[in-house]
């Protein structure tokens, strides 16, 4: 199944794993978050699964990526991996998850296949 919305692509690989890849930076802008996050309900039908959020074609911020994994439209995710493009990003938000200590478990990655086998050992 695939959908897409003003900001990003959604779609579901074979082993259930639903993608939400973004290819704007617009998509952190609160009313796209909120399209992002029904789309999401539908795709998903209800029910949680693990999510991948691929931020690697966005010039996405660390506080944009913040924002974004807190917010409550993507309580349809079991789990989050977040694709970001550098390791200094992904050491910044490791450090605000062990902060804030979200009710999901949450991780970022810059190696898409990493972030896939990571998401499958939560499903």
């Amino acid at each position: 199944m695939r959908t897409s919305t003003t900001t990003s692509n959604i779609y579901i690989l074979q082993n259930g794993i639903v993608v939400n890849k973004l290819f704007t930076a617009s998509a952190f802008k609160e009313a796209y978050i909120q399209e992002q996050g029904m789309q999401l309900d539908y795709i998903c039908k209800g029910k949680e699964k693990p999510l991948l959020l691929d931020a690697t074609r966005t010039r996405s911020s660390v506080d944009n990526i913040k924002k974004m994994i807190g917010h409550s439209r993507f309580y349809s995710a079991k789990s989050i991996a977040v694709l970001i493009n550098s390791n200094c990003q992904k050491q910044l938000l490791w450090i605000w998850t062990k902060i804030l200590k979200p009710e999901i478990p949450i991780r970022f990655f810059v190696q898409k296949k990493a972030a896939i086998k990571w998401l499958e050992e939560q499903a």
